[in-house]
């Protein structure tokens, strides 16, 4: 059966600006960039995760940015397109509490209220592969 294992997951940056502005209620939103790198005569891929955290009315006044990876090896017989969604979907699994720990301690560090990231139902389908 073919698995995958992480090899190493790392925080690539944090950008974070906070300018509080009295009488401002913010509705922050969270978007999540994922794109999987694959280097087959390694059998390794890398998991690169974008987490932005702002108001969209408000960027100025409160917005954090997390660029997270993680570096897998797998022993998948073959990389096709279907497994390549597959390993896509598996690899946001795995990384997914390792996101939503830093995220929170990023959050607690600053002083802004804690939060958890919605759990991601990707669906191997809907993910687009770059030949």
């Amino acid at each position: 059966m073919a698995e995958l294992k992480l090899l190493k997951n790392d925080v690539v940056s944090i950008n974070f600006s906070k300018n509080p502005q009295p009488g401002i209620k913010l509705n922050v939103m969270t978007s999540i960039s994922y794109n999987v790198k694959f280097v087959s005569s390694q059998n390794k891929c890398l998991g690169d995760a974008l987490i932005l955290l702002q108001d969209p009315e408000h960027k100025d006044v409160f917005s954090l940015e997390l660029h997270m990876v993680g570096i897998f090896d797998h022993n998948y017989p073959e990389m096709n397109t279907d497994t390549k969604r597959i390993v896509h979907v598996e690899t946001a699994k795995i990384l997914y509490p390792f996101w939503n720990t830093v995220l929170g301690n990023v959050l607690t560090t600053i002083g802004a209220p804690p939060m958890v990231l919605q759990p991601m139902n990707i669906n191997p389908e809907d993910v687009l592969i770059r030949e």
